[in-house]
């Protein structure tokens, strides 16, 4: 009886172990898709010298228009123009070609938009350059935005909603 029971407690070990290796998803090892400051491009009329800004966090930031309204708390809604784009160039979002602004809360987009848009006063317009570790990290995005993907986005704040 003995035996019948330890056989019984390592059957049920093994489909535990089984079942939550089934469940969690393995993140991709892969290399991060960092980029070095100076091979990021300006965007169009503005001068490719045109400086970026490293915030504490370690996201990166150009200021193409300074905003002269108020900067979002975290749990405000904004109302915002975007377009996003791998390093390669390749966009991969833009409400820009949607014809259409958007409206979020501050707090439930990436990191490093959250930290960028309580930066930003109404009618700004930046550039941000998004390490994986503020972006979608190493699971990556669906089959849109690869694991450790460096991001580059151009965000306009339309206007701050409380």
């Amino acid at each position: 009886m003995k035996l019948l029971g330890k056989i019984l407690c390592l059957s049920c070990l093994t489909a535990s172990l089984f079942i939550s290796g089934c469940t969690e998803k393995e993140a991709p090892k892969t290399k991060p898709n960092f980029i070095h400051p100076s091979k990021i491009p300006a965007p169009a009329g503005k001068p490719e010298d045109s400086q970026l800004t490293t915030a504490p966090s370690g996201f990166k930031y150009r200021v193409l228009r300074a905003g002269t309204g108020k900067s979002p708390q975290a749990t405000d809604q904004v109302e915002v123009h975007y377009r996003g784009n791998l390093v390669d160039g390749k966009e991969f979002d833009s409400s820009y070609k949607r014809g259409n602004s958007t409206t979020f809360r501050v707090n439930q987009v990436i990191k490093g938009w959250t930290q960028a848009l309580q930066m930003m006063k109404e009618g700004g317009r930046w550039q941000i350059v998004v390490p994986p570790h503020l972006g979608y990290g190493a699971m990556g995005a669906g089959n849109i935005i690869p694991p450790n993907a460096t991001l580059i986005f151009e965000i306009e704040l339309i206007k701050v909603i409380k």
